[in-house]
């Protein structure tokens, strides 16, 4: 654990070090919290790390809130709070979209595996939603749940969730319209499709020699 006075002295800290959670006061000498929040928020290289401001100024919380903090702690408060509050930023966490409850278990048993919160949605509004409520790492869809082009739904994923461009995962199978008849041709092609979107991760079990749980080892724990 590190502690700067000031906010200055802070994003120094931050250049230099990887820190999972911050810890942020409202008034500081120099660069205040709204700055360290902006300056924090716009560089991509920090923008993902969850911020918990603490504050005796109540009044402040929706303005810190809309300024891109992830939580508001008013201080005082019992250490059991901020444990409690400061635990909700630092689980990893992984959004699911799939209608399908045997994808879902699936690979719901492979995030668990590696202690990750599992949110399964059903469609992309939800999927959109439920991203903006809270920080998910990870998402992964099943394509037969996708009705937008890939453009479109990696923008959204990349840009309008709380966790900017998480790890993108897509999963096919002969569920997927158009894609029922194994034509390894048109798999393929489908593949190239959201490659060119700019998506780097997909699945499907008929083109793809290595198991999904090895795979997801590779793209999202980095093992």
């Amino acid at each position: 654990m590190d502690i700067a006075q000031e906010g200055q002295e802070a994003l120094d800290l931050v250049k230099e070090k990887r820190f999972d959670l911050i810890l942020l006061d409202a008034v500081m000498p120099g660069v205040d919290g709204f700055s360290f929040l902006k300056v924090m928020r716009s560089d991509p290289g920090t923008r993902n790390v969850p911020i918990l401001v603490v504050s005796g100024r109540s009044g402040m919380s929706d303005a810190f809130l809309s300024f891109g903090a992830d939580g508001f702690v008013v201080k005082p408060m019992e250490p059991a709070v901020l444990i409690a509050e400061a635990a909700k930023f630092t689980k990893d966490r992984v959004l699911l979209l799939t209608g399908s409850p045997y994808i879902e278990e699936k690979i719901s048993r492979m995030f668990k595996k590696e202690n990750y919160d599992i949110c399964a949605v059903e469609t992309e509004e939800e999927l959109q939603a439920k991203g903006k409520e809270n920080r998910y790492k990870c998402v992964v869809a099943h394509l037969a749940s996708i009705s937008s082009f890939p453009e479109k739904f990696k923008k959204m994923v990349a840009g309008e969730l709380m966790y900017k461009d998480p790890v993108l995962v897509l999963y096919s199978d002969s569920s997927v319209k158009g894609l029922e008849n194994n034509n390894t041709v048109n798999i393929e092609s489908e593949i190239t499709k959201w490659t060119r979107a700019g998506v780097k991760y997909f699945y499907d079990p008929r083109v793809t020699i290595k198991p999904f749980s090895s795979l997801l080892m590779s793209w999202v724990f980095g093992k």
